[in-house]
């Protein structure tokens, strides 16, 4: 992953039309990461310039995919090193392989080979008692493991050493804070959203959000509790939806089945959509059950 500078630097010696795998080399990703912003709709990324080359290769205007590259929030002056930062490039990652090697995970959490090492030799089952997810005899890695181990660790990061102090309700400030936002709102004849309540709170993620409404839930009147709004979707639409990638729904499904899970991932209907609130709340559950001993992918034997 290469800093803002570096890019621009790499882009000034390249020719005023681009291909993707000059994309890929000037930015510092691969040419599957350039794929994904490519496919991406809501990225915006550059359109070609017509005509394209020898055998179809198609280009793209140097100068529109470096005004482009400067507006995305992964675009940084320094290289981005920081938990609070790799935690951030996990959760919006979408990458299209469920298995990755070391390369392939740094570049899609914006790390070097030595940065992702790192994590795989501090973080073992003989000093942790949250071990970086093993690597498989085929020199990959579970990217669901890896993402949900990221923000796992970067939760607990943002936790006070000591136990935060409650008021007469049992909630933390920050609870407390939510709640009285929420029933400002009632007063007003309104319900908050994870999306409002993140904007009032400066939270990144509205995810967070949504697990502060449900901390206050039982404080809050019947009628102004937040519920989903979910949906049914098919596969594409579900990954959206839910913040991955459609080929980490198949590994889901193929891999926590009804016959070797306690908690399989949800089945599809006749029409093979699945209920978004559901599996946003299986994402959820998977992400904060505990460590399951090395080598074990399932719930059951």
């Amino acid at each position: 992953m290469k800093s803002l500078g570096e890019v621009k630097a790499a882009f000034a010696k390249l020719p005023a039309r681009v291909t993707i795998q000059q994309i890929a080399t000037g930015t510092g990703r691969t040419v599957f990461g350039v794929r994904n912003w490519i496919a991406d709709k809501s990225l915006g990324f550059p359109e070609e310039d017509p005509p394209p080359g020898p055998r179809g290769v198609k280009y793209r205007l140097n100068h529109k995919v470096v005004e482009w590259y400067e507006k995305q929030s992964f675009a940084t002056a320094e290289r981005p090193t920081g938990p609070g930062e790799v935690a951030e490039r996990a959760r919006i990652a979408r990458p299209r392989q469920a298995r990755m090697n070391t390369r392939e995970l740094g570049h899609t959490l914006g790390l070097t080979d030595d940065g992702v090492n790192y994590y795989s030799k501090t973080y073992t089952p003989a000093n942790s008692e949250d071990p970086f997810p093993e690597i498989g005899t085929d020199g990959l890695r579970d990217w669901p493991e890896v993402r949900e181990w990221i923000l796992r660790r970067a939760e607990a990061g943002r936790t006070p050493s000591r136990e935060p102090e409650r008021d007469e309700l049992g909630l933390t400030p920050r609870q407390r804070e939510a709640l009285d936002i929420v029933l400002e709102a009632d007063q007003q004849d309104q319900t908050v959203s994870p999306e409002t309540l993140a904007e009032r709170l400066g939270l990144k993620s509205p995810d967070s959000a949504a697990r502060l409404l449900r901390d206050i839930e039982e404080h809050v009147p019947e009628g102004r509790r937040w519920r989903p709004s979910g949906g049914r979707h098919r596969p594409a639409a579900l990954a959206d939806a839910v913040g991955i990638s459609r080929d980490m729904v198949k590994y889901y499904a193929k891999t926590f089945t009804a016959a070797n899970s306690e908690d399989p991932f949800p089945a599809p209907d006749e029409s093979n959509t699945r209920d978004e609130a559901e599996v946003k709340a299986w994402i959820e559950r998977r992400r904060n059950a505990p460590r399951r001993p090395r080598g074990t992918l399932t719930d059951r034997t």
